[in-house]
């Protein structure tokens, strides 16, 4: 019986879980963290554990202490409740601390927050820590009282004063989050590694995350991994999602996809939709480890189910692709439209994307502009590709331009290429080929095939820019070299005739060849042509009749006629 009361007269965690209005402060917190993540901060930590005895000395009054254990007496909490009042009446700061506890908790006895403060002031007024707290811990959450942050600050001050770890907590706390006190970090730091160095693990887990985030301090990555260890080692589940996440993107800590994975998964196991959806990205790029579409859907799934806005994003794209499960196209718009409708501009655009292959353009048009108007550029691009091709819609090149143009500006490599089109061709506009050899080159830097194409023929022609016939071979070569069919056959054309290179028919036949296998018909027009006259080949007239017949069957009108003739004349 005396280990009993020796564990119970060391013993003090915090007695309740947060209540609404703690919660309202530490959302508050979360939002300022929430903008230094990629993904954001989406529940409130668990930072306070549910209640266990506070320390008692032994006294009398804490040797009834056996009528709420219920060790060697049956439990009985009327009894404990009489023989508390019995000490608190005769002055003893505990037994004030007691009752006043068993009321503030109901326990036993109806809740009163009004006897519980009334007991609390009395054992505060002799300078118990632990009734000092639950004053300010009243005051800071208005239980039986008015809120009033500054009366609390007053309380959790004298209790941390004398070294109890919870008023530290709060404390340093309120001046993280500058409520009921001038904010001020330095002051905040100073009161958590107080209660931190007491093992206290929620104000490891802030010290942690005040040198983790911008706040006011230099960021210190080495002494948050600290922290964070300490915290997470001792089952902080928020504590091990940020030091997996510190070990993923190495910062602090050797970037290392094993130890993240470890604690991820630790996190993950207590439900922490943010580390479920980590780990199944691990999982579905095999970072670290061997890639599985099995184990990563399971964990998007339980990330997904919580309402993880990403997760649901991935585990609509594995729905649609077939990764780890069967192609299910109605789950796959499912998670998509739970993402989109939490307004994750990525999950807009694959909703309409997935409308628009189905040729549903109404709603693929809803999405996509949902999408455009965060600025998602993939999404104004395909707007613009819908009123360019007049898809669910009649032709109009100005609104196709409109949207080129934005998604343009965000350096994106198709729009670049289709504003340059429109410009070259006088789609709707003027013809303004200085702006087409603009957009082009934007996108030919950026090794769009077709984009160098042009921008090789704007120089062979001089058209928006001076004509250079060595800069067009250079870009017809990077075309072709890129794999554009086209491409292809205007570097041959260059080397047949050697113009702005030298002349190189043997080189010519590879690319026409190279072109026409890739199916284009003027490429294999000149091909027959070169193997009917044996300039740079054998001369074959079988070889010359096979490319033309395919050029002609691919519609290129001067093979068709080649062909018509030789029916006509018989040869």
């Amino acid at each position: 019986m005396f280990k009993i009361f020796l564990i119970v007269s060391t013993v003090f965690v915090f007695t309740h879980s947060l209540v609404y209005s703690a919660e309202m402060s530490l959302i508050n917190l979360q939002k300022k963290l929430s903008k230094e993540l990629t993904l954001p901060i989406l529940s409130v930590p668990e930072l306070l554990k549910q209640p266990e005895l506070p320390p008692y000395p032994r006294t009398l009054t804490y040797y009834k202490q056996e009528y709420q254990l219920g060790e060697s007496i049956k439990r009985d909490t009327q009894e404990a409740e009489k023989w508390f009042r019995r000490a608190a009446e005769q002055g003893s700061a505990h037994g004030q601390f007691a009752l006043g506890r068993l009321y503030f908790l109901g326990n036993g006895v109806k809740q009163n927050y009004q006897e519980a403060e009334k007991w609390f002031r009395r054992a505060a007024g002799q300078w118990m820590p632990e009734a000092q707290f639950f004053l300010g811990r009243m005051s800071f959450l208005g239980h039986g009282v008015p809120r009033d942050n500054r009366e609390a600050q007053f309380w959790f001050q004298k209790a941390a004063e004398q070294n109890q770890a919870e008023a530290q907590f709060y404390l340093g706390s309120m001046y993280f989050l500058g409520e009921g006190v001038i904010q001020d970090y330095k002051e905040a730091e100073k009161w958590l590694r107080k209660a931190a160095d007491q093992d206290h693990v929620a104000a490891q887990f802030f010290l942690g995350s005040l040198y983790y985030f911008p706040l006011g301090m230099n960021r210190n990555f080495p002494e948050a991994v600290k922290w964070y260890r300490n915290a997470a080692q001792k089952g902080h589940v928020d504590a091990q999602f940020y030091l997996a996440y510190m070990h993923f993107f190495g910062q602090g800590v050797s970037k290392d996809i094993d130890a993240a994975r470890t604690w991820f998964r630790k996190s993950a196991e207590q439900n922490d939709l943010r580390a479920q959806f980590y780990l199944g990205h691990i999982y579905l790029f095999g970072q670290g480890v061997q890639q599985d579409f099995n184990a990563a859907i399971d964990w998007f799934k339980k990330s997904a189910e919580q309402g993880h806005a990403h997760a649901q994003l991935y585990l609509g794209n594995m729905y649609l692709a077939g990764q780890g499960t069967k192609i299910d196209a109605a789950k796959g718009e499912h998670w998509f439209h739970q993402s989109a409708d939490k307004g994750v501009a990525e999950a807009q655009f694959r909703l309409g994307l997935f409308y628009y292959n189905t040729e549903a353009y109404a709603k693929a048009d809803n999405w996509f502009r949902t999408a455009a108007a965060q600025s998602h550029s993939n999404a104004q691009f395909h707007l613009g590709l819908m009123a360019d091709l007049a898809q669910g819609r009649v032709h109009d090149y100005q609104v196709a331009q409109h949207w080129f143009l934005k998604a343009a500006k965000q350096a994106h490599v198709r729009a670049q290429f289709r504003l340059g089109l429109i410009y070259e061709q006088g789609k709707g506009i003027e013809i303004e080929n200085k702006k087409a050899f603009d957009w082009y080159l934007k996108a030919a830097l950026q090794e769009h095939a077709a984009a160098q194409e042009r921008i090789g023929a704007l120089y062979e022609e001089g058209k928006g820019t001076q004509q250079d016939l060595p800069l067009a071979v250079h870009w017809y070569e990077k075309s072709a070299k890129n794999g554009y069919n086209k491409g292809m056959f205007r570097f041959a054309k260059m080397l047949e005739h050697g113009n702005g290179i030298r002349k190189n028919v043997q080189n010519a036949v590879k690319w026409y060849q190279k072109a026409a296998d890739h199916r284009f018909a003027e490429a294999q027009y000149y091909l027959g042509e070169l193997y009917y006259f044996g300039r740079g080949v054998d001369q074959s007239y079988a070889n010359a009749e096979k490319w033309f017949q395919s050029a002609a069957d691919h519609g290129y009108p001067l093979a068709e006629f080649r062909q018509g003739l030789t029916y006509y004349l018989g040869h």
